[in-house]
């Protein structure tokens, strides 16, 4: 699809978009408490995003999640600059903007934590 230039998002219930976060394809696999957080190219990301991998570990589910791994700013918008140089919590808040996910039957993903306080 091309995209085209406009001066303001609109509104149609013909039309169904997705936001563009600014950040890391993942997959998550999450299997009798094991979890395994892999990049689009199969690389680990278990120990450099461990705060997903964290809270991921305490959801008891068997299920994949396919998402993206996403540094917040502080005005709350997906900063890629700070995923890039994120080595801690100091550096910027991470966040799973979870797309798609299987395998959970008749479950809520609102009854697992998010990690973000709220």
């Amino acid at each position: 699809m091309l995209a085209t230039l406009v001066d303001k998002p609109f509104d149609d219930l013909d039309w169904m978009y997705e936001i563009k976060w600014d950040g890391y394809r993942s997959l998550a696999f999450i299997q009798k408490g094991k979890v395994e957080l892999l990049s689009r190219n199969n690389k680990s990301f278990d120990k450099k995003f461990y705060p997903i991998h964290r809270i991921l570990s305490e959801w008891n589910v068997n299920a994949v999640f396919d998402g993206e791994i996403v540094a917040l700013d502080e005005k709350g918008n997906s900063n890629f600059n700070k995923l890039q140089n994120w080595r801690s919590e100091a550096d910027a808040e991470l966040v799973f903007m979870c797309s798609i996910f299987y395998g959970m039957k008749e479950k809520t993903l609102w009854a697992y934590p998010s990690g973000s306080g709220s």
